[in-house]
């Protein structure tokens, strides 16, 4: 499978995950990272840098910026369609949105529709629910963080 992962999938796998635990899981997303099965956007990468704690997080971004991109020319005319049907009125609170820069989600959707990928958010995420949602009516695929992770370990024992 392919993934797209949000900010706060990233976030769990790298400050919450019991990596030490699970060191196999680990680095199965590791491995899907760095093959690009898991890719995310530019935007997301700005904001993990102003929301990790640990060091070994930090160095874990440098190293793998490759999975994070700008989307592209054909992208941005499907986000501005997404934005058109009014898909991220969730969005439109103009504190909530100044609060939250950079907001990844529009950017998140798009690649996940785009490139038929699995849109993955941990399950405490804010939004998590309203992503859930535009993902159901533009057929897109969601998981949680747990689902992946079961997926992922499940690919282990083939």
């Amino acid at each position: 499978m392919k993934y797209v992962f949000d900010e706060s999938a990233i976030y769990y796998m790298l400050e919450t995950f019991p990596r030490k635990a699970v060191p196999v899981l680990f680095e199965r997303f590791c491995a899907d990272c760095n093959n690009r099965d898991i890719v995310s956007d530019k935007e997301t990468r700005k904001s993990l840098n102003n929301l990790f704690e640990e060091e070994d997080s930090f160095d874990w971004l440098d190293g793998n910026k490759k999975m994070f991109y700008a989307i592209d020319q054909r992208e941005s005319e499907l986000l501005g369609e997404l934005i058109l049907a009014g898909r991220f009125e969730f969005l439109s609170d103009s504190a909530e949105f100044s609060r939250n820069l950079p907001i990844a989600i529009p950017f998140i959707i798009t690649i996940a529709k785009s490139q038929n990928r699995t849109l993955v958010m941990d399950k405490k995420a804010k939004d998590s629910k309203a992503v859930e949602n535009i993902c159901q009516e533009e057929d897109i695929c969601f998981f949680f963080v747990d689902d992946y992770l079961k997926e992922a370990a499940e690919r282990g024992q083939d």
